[in-house]
């Protein structure tokens, strides 16, 4: 049986184990050959990389390894699943005086089926490592008077059951990520001070949420609310329009445009230029259920969770036609567009990327599979980011929508349930968890920025300026002041 978050090493005499995926049977495990064993080494780096002759020098940190663990005093957190391949697996292994007296690269072919023990052997280095002069040790781990020494920072534990892209780049810990900008002590500068400001309740459950000016369209089982949300501290319901099972909500100016569920009006339209007179104006019957919406040009876009993408034609918002449906392996829950491109995740785990410059025959052009089980998407610039229901933010290279490319994943505090990029921020909703602000002006490393609870299960949020309106499920619409460092990109 191969070990996994909190299962004890036995005595490491020599030999010690960690996991590669997890505490389930017929898993791989890691056996480490330490020169000395635990008697001598206090801390053990393990890391999954491309490949051993990509290590510069024995002992030296490698930039951008696929999955890393530390083992220390007899626990080990699992690396994490990796895709079947060929890999380097390299560790590194400290005494307590922190000198890094041992390391050692192995390759290893892993099969799907993960079943077998691996053996990673460690040689002693000649000279030996240390911590930089005026560094202080502390069990194995050099330490500065800022922190972690920059020099030699330990490794960020291994998501613990997330699938990962073995093309990708490493996996973070957003509960032990430092900001951008260390502090004086060592921690981190937050970009973000988030503060709930007002809220308000409704009769059924707020799950998805869009705003246009000064009002809040929310869409919420069988209604959809508006709200006035010019004072930001007193919201106040000005209408209500009766739908079939509104789960999400996009708005482009005085129109709504609502994933209804499976019904004849799967996708409707609201005209609220006047929000406390909203009108249902016109019905789209979607091949199956739809789930999610969004807007690129003149194109609604519906992801339905039976077929995959619905193209809509709202060159006429009063009037959208269905005019073409890209079918994904196993549908769509959630999609973003841009430029006549929409990114979609299912809810095993799959990334599709179809074009829609021909609306009436839309076809995939891109895949990336093995997210693991995914909410929302949203897309940035030249990248999308993924919230990924086993408590991660993934972000993908679509520069090439024909080989999206995984570049980051990224653990968060709750299973992320929405996303929405603005200004560098990643804006992460995740359930009981609250609010979530990533830093993501570097992709390949975002940095939590901030985070505040919320006291209902957060669903789905709109970004407006310096507003976050969250929906809050049975604790309706929170008003949220980001307090983000304001950036123009």
């Amino acid at each position: 049986m191969a070990l996994g978050p909190g299962c004890s090493l036995p005595s490491w005499a020599g030999l010690t184990a960690v996991a590669l995926l997890g505490c389930d049977e017929g898993q791989y495990r890691v056996i480490l050959h330490v020169p000395g064993g635990a008697e001598r080494a206090a801390r053990v780096e393990v890391s999954v990389i491309p490949s051993c002759g990509e290590v510069a020098t024995a002992g030296a940190p490698f930039d951008a390894p696929l999955r890393v663990v530390d083992v220390r005093g007899g626990q080990s957190p699992p690396l994490g699943s990796v895709r079947a391949g060929t890999y380097g697996l390299y560790g590194r292994a400290w005494d307590r005086r922190c000198v890094l007296f041992a390391a050692g690269c192995d390759t290893v072919h892993l099969e799907g089926s993960g079943d077998g023990t691996l053996d990673l052997y460690l040689e002693e280095l000649s000279p030996p490592g240390g911590c930089n002069p005026g560094d202080r040790c502390e069990e194995g781990v050099c330490l500065s008077d800022g922190g972690l020494d920059a020099g030699d920072e330990p490794a960020l534990d291994g998501a613990a059951d997330g699938s990962f892209d073995a093309g990708g780049g490493p996996s973070h810990d957003a509960a032990t990520d430092s900001g951008r900008d260390g502090s004086a002590d060592g921690g981190p500068v937050r970009l973000c001070d988030p503060t709930i400001v007002g809220s308000i309740d409704f009769e059924s459950d707020a799950e998805g949420v869009a705003v246009s000016g000064a009002t809040a369209i929310v869409a919420a089982g069988g209604w959809v609310y508006l709200v006035d949300i010019s004072d930001r501290e007193e919201p106040a319901q000005v209408a209500r329009v009766g739908a079939n099972l509104a789960r999400r909500v996009v708005s482009s100016g005085q129109y709504a445009f609502v994933a209804n569920g499976k019904s004849a009006a799967g996708l409707f339209v609201l005209d609220a230029v006047d929000p406390a007179n909203p009108a249902r104006v016109d019905t789209v019957e979607t091949p199956g259920t739809s789930l999610d919406v969004a807007l690129s040009g003149s194109y609604a876009i519906v992801a339905d969770e039976d077929y995959g993408l619905d193209v809509i034609d709202a060159t006429i918002p009063a009037s959208p036609v269905l005019v073409g449906v890209a079918n994904t392996p196993l549908g769509a829950r959630a999609v973003a567009a841009a430029d006549a491109i929409a990114f979609a995740v299912d809810g095993e785990g799959g990334f599709q990327i179809a074009s829609f410059s021909s609306p009436d025959s839309p076809e995939l052009i891109g895949t990336l599979p093995g997210l693991g089980p995914s909410a929302e998407v949203a897309a940035w610039g030249s990248f999308v980011f993924v919230a990924v229901r086993d408590d991660s933010l993934v972000a993908i290279d679509v520069s090439d929508p024909e080989a999206p490319i995984l570049v980051s994943s990224t653990r968060t505090s709750g299973e992320p349930t929405s996303v929405v990029v603005h200004e560098g921020y990643a804006f992460v909703t995740e359930g009981s968890s609250g609010l979530q602000i990533f830093d993501v002006v570097e992709p390949s490393e975002p940095e939590l920025a901030g985070a505040i609870d919320t006291p209902g299960t957060a669903l789905d949020l709109a970004v407006q300026d310096e507003w976050v309106v969250v929906a809050d499920g049975a604790e309706g619409l929170q008003i949220v002041e980001s307090g983000c460092r304001r950036r123009d990109r």
